[in-house]
């Protein structure tokens, strides 16, 4: 079945595309907020198992109050149950998580921003839930924060309150 995804308010170039973010590196704290002032239908989605941090402002509480409705955590779902194990990843319940990011999509959400603390995608289990959607739905692209960010740097910059601006 082809999904259709409603394009008047989504750059094409970010159509159904799935941004693993980790804030532990520090580009990609950056690529958060760019991201969300730039980019009006992208939402940061928790994906760790707890949403606590030891870094303020990185909690649950914190990032809801920083993001209100365009954050949303689907920890119980996609966390790593094993993130104090280390190598280890157990995701909770991955076809219910990725069910509920493809239904994200399908609303117009996009960019969604998989939020982690792990600064490393390839040793942590965005990855797999990346690679489980795009198994899922191959339509979905993934984007590294790296990609992201040179892309808004070329769009025209926008005044206004929330100028985006890289």
């Amino acid at each position: 079945m082809k999904r259709e995804t409603p394009q008047e308010s989504v750059p094409l170039p970010l159509a159904r595309v799935l941004l693993p973010v980790g804030y532990g590196a520090p580009l990609h704290r950056t690529c958060i907020d760019q991201a969300l002032v730039c980019l009006p239908r992208a939402l940061l989605v928790e994906v760790r198992w707890s949403s606590r941090s030891r870094l303020p402002g990185w909690g649950g509480a914190a990032l809801r109050r920083r993001y209100g409705a365009r954050y949303l955590d689907v920890g119980p779902l996609l966390g790593n149950s094993a993130y104090r194990e280390p190598g280890q990843i157990r995701i909770a319940a991955l076809p219910q998580g990725v069910e509920v990011l493809l239904q994200l999509m399908e609303q117009g959400h996009t960019p969604l921003l998989l939020l982690c603390g792990c600064a490393e995608y390839l040793r942590c289990h965005r990855r797999q839930i990346c690679e489980a959607v795009q198994a899922a739905d191959p339509s979905v692209t993934i984007w590294q924060p790296e990609q992201v960010l040179l892309w808004l740097a070329s769009l025209p910059r926008q005044e206004g309150p929330h100028t985006c601006s890289v």
